[in-house]
């Protein structure tokens, strides 16, 4: 669920309406999603 979160964050969705989009997913998910693309490689 980590690109779908960041593909719709990408595409200008705020996280409100992912959330409202995706009703499996929590605010924590999207801040998780955010941490994890955020990490060096």
């Amino acid at each position: 669920m980590v690109s779908v979160i960041l593909d719709n964050l990408a595409a200008g969705l705020d996280p409100q309406e992912i959330l409202s989009s995706h009703s499996s997913l929590t605010a924590e998910d999207v801040r998780a999603a955010i941490a994890y693309a955020a990490e060096p490689r």
